[in-house]
């Protein structure tokens, strides 16, 4: 759900620019959804994959993959960093400027994207048997 927030609001955040809302309020409140979101999950991406021990052998060896293997520079540096809190701190530093407000939202959706990319290839990366 958060990931679906934050991937929400930047997009809606990105048409504002182009459609602007009838109500002004609208873009302060889609701010708060994807700041919320993108603060929510970051903390659910690094209590899953970082911080709680993993249930079996394949998850714990995809997981690997994930943190210090092949997808490490793609997990830490977009899902978690370019696409996380940098968006995040764009947002929280910011009292809705449009071209910082853009760039956070391009960024999350980037993050959002790079993480789907990683779980769905970490989880197959290693051997069911």
């Amino acid at each position: 759900m958060a990931q679906s927030g934050a991937a929400g609001a930047a997009s809606l955040l990105i048409a504002a620019l182009f459609v602007p809302p009838q109500d002004a309020g609208s873009v302060e409140v889609l701010t708060w959804v994807l700041g919320g979101s993108l603060a929510a999950h970051v903390l659910i991406l690094l209590f899953d994959n970082v911080f709680t021990p993993s249930p079996t052998r394949h998850h714990e060896l995809a997981l690997e993959t994930i943190r210090r293997g092949p997808y490490s520079r793609l997990f830490w540096g977009v899902a978690i960093a370019a696409g996380g809190v940098l968006p995040l701190v764009l947002v929280l530093a910011t009292t809705a400027l449009p071209m910082s407000l853009l760039i956070a939202s391009v960024l999350a959706l980037a993050g959002s994207a790079a993480w789907e990319y990683i779980w769905v290839e970490a989880g197959q990366s290693v051997p069911l048997s």
